[in-house]
């Protein structure tokens, strides 16, 4: 078994530190733990929480699958945990968006920007315990007051004050750990390392089936719900259906479109539904 050392750099523990923190405070709090409960009750409707197991069993089979051939080990799971509540938890909640144009493109891209390798370098080196226990509540802090001053036109004096203090901590970061790269390029150059920075990539490349199947399922239920609606005789909503499944199978694009369709079609007979469907298909679906 890895010790925690080697599953776990310095940084990381003090996050963890910091949230457990954070998590006994706001557990003392009432108001926050009613917020706790909605959000339990969202993810225990049925959809949503078999939906949320079934990406828990796919990504243990992706990382079961990697691990047989050598690609990942208990040192990543760090790494994996990141990866898991960064990206696919983003991608999961907002599945939604997975209809628009070059979403899936845009998914790979943002793993392969120069950012990620900037902070693949800045995370590489890491302080003494007792510097990141005090480093992250402080870059919090400064990271929080940021976002907000940037949000409100009001505190603009205060985002030109704070916008140099956190780009000279982050070039500061990016100096340490370009000097340690430097020191010892050798052990930066390792099997190790380049794995750790293409850990995200393949991860997500390999999630995206999901997010796809997810996505196809999330549309023809609106589809489904529409059909019903607007479909009085069950017979011939029915027939809609098949016929929607039959036409579009999972071509997500061509589902949107058929879904929109649907939206303003009258589809009071077969010929109707047939003509909507044979529309959509022409448009270049």
């Amino acid at each position: 078994m890895e010790s925690l050392n080697n599953i776990l750099d310095n940084r990381e523990i003090a996050i963890i530190i910091w949230l457990g923190v954070f998590f006994v405070w706001a557990l003392s709090q009432k108001k926050i733990r009613k917020s706790f409960v909605k959000v339990f009750k969202t993810f225990a409707q049925k959809v949503i929480f078999i939906s949320s197991i079934l990406m828990v069993l796919y990504i243990g089979t992706m990382i079961y699958l990697l691990h047989r051939i050598n690609l990942w080990n208990i040192s990543y799971l760090s790494d994996t945990i990141i990866w898991i509540l960064g990206v696919a938890f983003v991608l999961f909640v907002n599945i939604s968006h997975a209809r628009e144009d070059d979403y899936f493109r845009k998914a790979v891209v943002d793993n392969i920007k120069l950012v990620v390798f900037i902070e693949f370098i800045t995370d590489l080196y890491v302080f003494n315990l007792w510097v990141e226990l005090i480093l992250v509540p402080v870059l919090a802090l400064l990271g929080a007051l940021l976002g907000a001053a940037s949000a409100r036109p009001e505190f603009k004096r205060v985002e030109s004050l704070l916008a140099p203090i956190v780009g000279l901590i982050g070039v500061g970061f990016l100096a340490y750990a370009i000097y340690n790269m430097i020191v010892d390029f050798g052990a930066f150059l390792s099997m190790q390392n380049l794995l750790t920075l293409l850990m995200p990539l393949i991860l997500t490349i390999l999630f995206l089936p999901f997010v796809y199947v997810l996505a196809v399922y999330v549309v023809y239920d609106s589809i489904f719900m529409r059909i019903k609606k607007i479909v009085a005789n069950p017979k011939l909503a029915n027939y809609a259906k098949w016929q929607t499944l039959f036409a579009f199978h999972l071509n997500l694009k061509a589902l949107n479109k058929w879904l929109r369709k649907v939206v303003v079609s009258k589809l009071e007979s077969r010929e109707a539904i047939k003509q909507a469907i044979l529309s959509v298909k022409m448009s270049g679906a």
